[in-house]
């Protein structure tokens, strides 16, 4: 949220103008004057209300791996942040293979390729158009449409929204004010709401009663993004735990809220001696690398660290002689079967 009071005089006129558009979009699907395209699989969407990370990926993989082991056979739509090679669908897995790097299909879809075995991965510019090529070339039941609450011109049958827990709720505004993509109302849309919630971040008592407020038929669910694993960049194990803890680290990410990467490697007791931060989203230059490495060796640094989505922008043996490392985490969503038997029911 904008905080500066001069600032925030100059962008009003912005949020007015947005959230007069969004709202008339709203109405317009509402009305059936813009109406939604819808194909054959099941369709369940994962998203959000605000601008920023809430664990979207990771409840995406997590959602799949529950559909796959229920026998379903299942998609993943993303859309791509490097504009898919300029094509309208762009096929990143097929389920056995991984056929694009991230460069081409962006850091999310292709951490969700390396993750999922079995499970299509595809991209593309305008996601009912990539709907429509999965019914028709992929033969699956479910597609997960990743960051998809907004994207009305695709039917679901299931919309998963996810909030933080330490979100200020109905106190903030439209963007660029506030967080808000949509007015709050918008969440009355959800069939299922999932509080994440951040270790080391407090949480808004307000918040649980605000949700239900604004999405009355909901189902409402907790989770939270706990520690997975420690690989390495190039795909190989890591060192154990306790191992990597008596090391030096400089700690690198490209998030939306990097202080949460930052801060939960502190919780973990990490001996981080420095950070960098780089855009959401960033594929690495081989002039970033460098910039990486000269940052570590200056902060007496032994070792790299960073995020799963980062570790698939920069190439395997980027570092050179130096060892770089990935914190790998999970979704944990309490009682996940009841959420799964949420999807389900509103797919039949």
């Amino acid at each position: 949220m904008i905080q500066n009071p001069i600032l925030r005089v100059l962008v009003s006129p912005l949020t007015i103008i947005y959230s007069g558009l969004v709202r008339l979009r709203l109405g317009l699907y509402r009305l059936g004057i813009l109406k939604a395209v819808k194909v054959r699989p099941r369709v369940v969407s994962i998203g959000n209300l605000t601008l920023g990370g809430t664990g979207k990926t990771p409840t995406v993989i997590r959602l799949a791996q529950l559909l796959s082991d229920r026998g379903n056979s299942v998609a993943i739509l993303g859309h791509g942040y490097r504009g898919s090679s300029g094509k309208d669908t762009v096929l990143v897995s097929d389920g056995s293979r991984i056929l694009v790097d991230s460069s081409i299909s962006g850091d999310e879809a292709q951490l969700c390729a390396r993750r999922l075995k079995g499970v299509p991965v595809v991209v593309g510019r305008t996601k009912w158009k990539v709907s429509q090529w999965i019914d028709k070339n992929l033969a699956v039941d479910w597609i997960i449409l990743d960051d998809g609450f907004q994207h009305l011109k695709l039917g679901r049958d299931c919309d998963i929204v996810l909030v933080d827990s330490g979100w200020q709720g109905e106190q903030d505004q439209i963007v660029p004010l506030g967080r808000l993509r949509e007015p709050l109302p918008g969440l009355k849309r959800a069939d299922v709401v999932v509080i994440v919630e951040e270790a080391g971040v407090s949480a808004n008592p307000n918040l649980p009663q605000e949700l239900k407020r604004h999405a009355p038929e909901a189902a409402f669910f907790t989770a939270c993004r706990e520690f997975a694993a420690i690989g390495a960049v190039d795909g190989s194990p890591g060192p154990a735990l306790e191992e990597l803890r008596r090391r030096k680290l400089l700690a690198f990410c490209g998030l939306a809220q990097p202080s949460q990467f930052f801060s939960e490697l502190q919780r973990q007791q990490f001996l981080i001696c420095d950070t960098l931060e780089f855009p959401d989203h960033h594929l690495y230059t081989q002039g970033d690398l460098q910039r990486i490495v000269k940052r570590a060796e200056s902060a007496g640094a032994e070792a790299l660290i960073t995020t799963a989505k980062d570790a698939v922008n920069c190439a395997p043996r980027a570092f050179g002689d130096w060892s770089c490392y990935v914190y790998e985490i999970r979704m944990s969503i309490d009682s996940e079967e009841k959420l799964l038997e949420a999807c389900l029911r509103q797919g039949l």
